[in-house]
């Protein structure tokens, strides 16, 4: 159960007996960081906004210029290349390319499609791929299987692995130019 939720029901927080004076994001963050652990290894104010970030919010990818950003905006069900919105998984190719998944090849190995199988690895890869990047679904569910994730590894493809809001920013911030990426849309 969410926090605030718990909070407010079953532990009788009320926010109105507790203002804050915090208007901005970086002064909260900062009443946030006083109270992280001091490894804690995160930036307080990006912690934050993910933890804040209501399910289904579109990212907007407004830091980097066109030509470096191919991927626009992604949202539960969706995802926008190039100006393009695609309701489906999709794979983006060394070329630029865009298809649609074919999570098929991993549901019929596991009755899911959240781990990806050593036969859609060996669709998804391209010879000179050095850098795949892993869009795990809104909350992360994609996971591959330890056949593929074996198979990139002889390949010598790197395979980088977030939840697709992050694995967005990270395929447009990569200055990899032999990189591919496959985005799940949805959980």
């Amino acid at each position: 159960m969410p926090l605030l939720i718990r909070g407010v029901y079953y532990e009788g927080w009320r926010p109105a007996q507790t203002p804050a004076d915090e208007r901005q994001p970086a002064e909260f963050a900062t009443v946030v960081a006083s109270q992280l652990p001091p490894n804690f290894g995160r930036e307080a104010l990006r912690a934050t906004q993910a933890v804040f970030r209501p399910p289904g919010i579109r990212i907007r990818v407004t830091d980097l210029s066109e030509e470096t950003m191919p991927i626009n905006a992604t949202t539960f069900g969706a995802i926008t290349i190039n100006g393009k919105t695609y309701d489906h998984d999709v794979i983006i190719r060394l070329a630029g390319a865009v298809e649609k998944r074919r999570k098929r090849l991993s549901k019929e190995m596991y009755g899911t499609s959240h781990i990806v199988s050593k036969a859609e690895a060996k669709f998804v890869f391209e010879d000179d791929c050095e850098l795949l990047i892993v869009g795990a679904g809104q909350d992360g569910n994609v996971r591959l299987s330890p056949e593929a994730s074996e198979y990139f590894d002889k390949k010598h493809c790197r395979v980088v692995l977030q939840r697709t809001p992050e694995a967005v920013l990270t395929y447009n911030k990569s200055p990899q130019k032999k990189k591919a990426a496959l985005m799940h849309v949805t959980c």
